[in-house]
């Protein structure tokens, strides 16, 4: 016996108290087939199937285009984002460490291209010992042994800081600012990337900071930092 599956397809981001997880493959007609794949041959080139799943694909994305608003909502959310990304610089201009842990995601930080995630705790402890993380942030001192603790290995991204985000700042106190949308297909269907730029080229640093949001519960929240421009 086989069976014919007709359902959605999407890539789902996943949050639990374990953690959270972006773009994973799902939707209906993925689970349904996996789990009907136990117990019978499911069919998977009907071109009946193909032609469904190809237009249940196309309203799909239709539908999410509009994750970040449009029009006048679409431009109020940008706004937004800028704000709350000058926020975070300003708190780490002022090496204010709870100001910054304001805005950060409940599931913590990813660094680099890698996306190593510390969580919100770490983070507040890394602070605290002034560690870690706090170095990259906010200290330019401690930033030739902040790779020795967890989720801050020796890596493409990190490499390029000699200094903190902190002294970048003070050297770089006229730079540009640039904000982008994403309109994603996951669970946090909106998401915002927020660029400093110094405009010019740096041996000791990239010649940009850069910060990841996703907009949920009604306001911006920080969820990565990513390599900046060499």
């Amino acid at each position: 016996m086989s069976i014919t599956v007709v359902g959605s397809v999407a890539y789902d981001s996943i949050e639990t108290p374990a953690g959270r997880r972006e773009r994973c493959l799902g939707g209906a007609a993925t689970y349904f087939s996996l789990s009907a794949s136990f117990f019978c041959d499911v069919r998977k080139r009907s071109p009946v199937l193909m032609g469904v799943m190809f237009l249940l694909l196309v309203v799909g994305g239709v539908a999410h285009s509009q994750a970040c608003g449009s029009g006048k909502s679409r431009q109020a959310r940008t706004a937004s984002l800028r704000q709350s990304g000058i926020a975070v610089l300003k708190a780490i201009a002022q090496k204010n460490t709870e100001g910054l842990l304001g805005y950060v995601d409940s599931s913590g930080i990813a660094f680099g291209p890698d996306k190593t995630t510390l969580s919100r705790a770490d983070l507040r402890n890394q602070f605290t010992q002034r560690e870690g993380a706090y170095c990259l942030f906010f200290s330019t001192a401690c930033i030739p042994k902040m790779g020795r603790f967890k989720g801050l290995e020796s890596d493409e991204f990190l490499s390029r800081w000699k200094i903190s985000y902190f002294e970048w700042l003070i050297l770089n106190k006229s730079h540009s600012i640039d904000v982008e949308l994403e309109d994603d297909d996951g669970i946090r269907g909106c998401r915002g990337y927020f660029n400093a730029d110094a405009g010019r080229e740096m041996e000791n640093a990239p010649s940009s900071i850069e910060f990841d949001f996703t907009f949920y519960k009604g306001r911006w929240w920080l969820v990565g930092t990513v390599a900046g421009v060499p």
